[in-house]
């Protein structure tokens, strides 16, 4: 009895082979580059700095009564950057565009510059902040925003060396530090407004 070989056909849709539960998914994940078949993956430094964000929110949680009664415009402005950390630490994780690590590193390198300058030349109706550069809370929400701000510049200049409309990347990036310097000037004349 001869037997004769079949050639073989394309594989049906029920055959090709199914991700095991738990496993990642195929294919690359990232979001596309407009205008390019490129996939930018998501960034691994995202989950770090959403954490530091998530961090940086609740150092100021537990001073922000105290603010609110003794410097109504830094509560205010604890209360909102505490708001922009925890939707920014959401949105790195969902979607770690450049619009995001621009915003929350912005934010962030603002919280430091007007950390610097409260403890430094002080902010008007803040003058006991002056001098008290070892307040463990001040520390942790420095630190932890600094951390975020540097992740935040780190991204957006990879982004702008892998990406092709990188020159967006590379303006993002220098937004971090000049938006940080414009938003925590800005500080000062609130403060005397608000006074």
């Amino acid at each position: 009895m001869k037997v004769t070989a079949l050639a073989p056909s394309a594989p049906a849709a029920w055959d090709a082979p199914q991700p095991q539960p738990g496993s990642a998914p195929a294919g690359p994940i990232g979001r596309r580059v407009l205008g390019s078949s490129k996939v930018l993956p998501r960034s691994p430094l995202r989950l770090p700095a959403a954490a530091a964000a998530l961090v940086a929110a609740a150092a100021h949680l537990p001073v922000i009564p105290d603010h609110l009664s003794e410097a109504p415009y830094v509560g205010w402005l604890f209360v909102g950057l505490s708001a922009v950390c925890v939707l920014g630490a959401v949105a790195l994780v969902v979607d770690d565009s450049i619009l995001v690590w621009a915003g929350l590193g912005s934010t962030c390198g603002a919280a430091v510059a007007g950390y610097l300058l409260s403890r430094g030349p002080g902010l008007p109706a803040m003058a006991d902040d002056i001098g008290d550069w070892s307040n463990r809370l001040g520390l942790i929400s420095v630190t932890t925003e600094t951390l975020v701000a540097v992740l935040a510049v780190t991204v957006l200049r990879s982004r702008a060396r892998t990406t092709v409309p990188g020159r967006v990347a590379r303006r993002a990036a220098w937004v971090v530090p000049a938006a940080a310097v414009i938003l925590a000037l800005g500080t000062y004349p609130l403060g005397w407004i608000a006074a």
